[in-house]
């Protein structure tokens, strides 16, 4: 039962989040604040086997929603630097950062 119940909080945080960048994408660009927290959800759930992989899109809608709410992508075309930061940001927080800490949060409901 609980299995089911984490299993569906974990693929139900990463429909989520493509739902929110995509929404994001189309109609605001304060979305990417609601993907970046869902994709580090279904992180978190997947932290087991590929959540520190899957921490890279978290990073690039981090950036996105930075970029766009603090007005530096003056243009759509500036955007497209947001991924090769993303992902940098994502290398050096995987190579650097043990998972404890980067799953912090989520400590303190332990």
């Amino acid at each position: 039962m609980l299995g089911a119940l984490i299993l569906l909080l974990c693929w139900g945080s990463f429909a989520l989040s493509f739902f929110f960048a995509a929404f994001a994408i189309i109609k605001d660009h304060k979305y990417f604040w609601w993907a970046a927290l869902s994709s580090y959800v279904f992180s978190f759930f997947a932290a087991w086997s590929i959540g520190l992989f899957t921490l890279v899109f978290t990073f690039i809608f981090l950036v996105f929603a930075a970029g766009f709410t603090f007005g530096w992508f003056k243009k759509r075309r500036y955007s497209v630097a947001a991924v090769p930061i993303g992902v940098l940001l994502w290398y050096l927080a995987f190579k650097n950062i043990d998972d404890y800490y980067l799953f912090y949060p989520f400590q303190l409901f332990a």
